[in-house]
């Protein structure tokens, strides 16, 4: 078993290493949160606005990352960038579960949307050049299936963890599966010598940014709220949950 799960030429460990790397980044660093939001505000640990707003700031973050993955064109880089991400999915589930300073969760957040694209966008191209099939349109379908995998268990890990313990101990403990899971990924999504050689460096297709991708990355309603939110971060309006209720006009539709 330890052979399969460790073995970085096999087709089956690479696909498991990015499962339970969609599970650390998606279902952990991201959508975790969805799970326990409840839970912190039935606990008044933050205001309705604010949790709109750690929401938001979490997708800025996810987004920036989306947006550098475009341009990695070195897969040893790719490698680092996606360690990186592994890190960091890990260490900011951690501060959610220590702290309920309003601007460590806001970093926490938008870093954790950081890390959750490296996870998702820049892993997803990592198991693709792994996988040593003809055809890979069927293992990568595999792959993607994981992200159900990740939402339900972390969901599941989240709420069984609440049947004995509160919400803050509920992070700590996703933060303890994610750190003994993210070993098998980080080693695994590693480079080896014959890919370093053959494909250390690719071209650069312009073509992707097609006018329809360019919309979508750049929706302006998207952007719109966003702005607002560093806005009011920036005028140190997320301060008081109070001073912070003036402000919802900003965030409704």
């Amino acid at each position: 078993m330890k052979n399969i799960l460790f073995n970085q030429n096999s087709n089956i460990s690479v696909i498991i290493a990015g499962i339970i790397s969609l599970f650390i980044g998606v279902g952990i660093a991201r959508f975790s949160y969805t799970s326990l939001l409840p839970y912190m505000l039935d606990d008044k640990v933050l205001s309705l606005n604010f949790s709109g707003v750690l929401a938001s700031i979490n997708y800025v973050g996810y987004l920036s990352g989306a947006i550098l993955a475009i341009f990695i064109k070195d897969f040893n880089l790719k490698i680092k960038l996606f360690r990186i991400g592994l890190i960091l999915c890990i260490f900011t589930t951690f501060l959610m579960g220590i702290s309920t300073n309003e601007f460590v969760w806001l970093f926490s957040r938008i870093v954790a949307g950081f890390g959750s694209a490296m996870l998702l966008v820049v892993g997803a191209a990592i198991v693709m050049m792994k996988l040593n099939f003809e055809d890979k349109t069927k293992a990568m379908g595999i792959y993607f299936a994981g992200i159900g995998i990740a939402l339900s268990s972390s969901d599941l890990i989240a709420r069984f963890t609440l049947n004995y313990f509160t919400w803050n101990i509920s992070w700590i403990v996703l933060t303890i599966v994610g750190l003994v899971l993210f070993i098998q990924p980080f080693y695994v999504l590693s480079p080896q010598k014959s890919q370093t050689k053959t494909s250390n460096v690719h071209i650069s297709n312009k073509a992707i940014f097609t006018p329809f991708v360019v919309v979508l990355i750049f929706d302006s309603n998207f952007l719109l709220s966003n702005l607002k939110i560093l806005y009011a971060v920036l005028r140190g309006t997320l301060k008081s949950s109070k001073i912070m209720d003036k402000f919802s006009p900003f965030f409704t539709v």
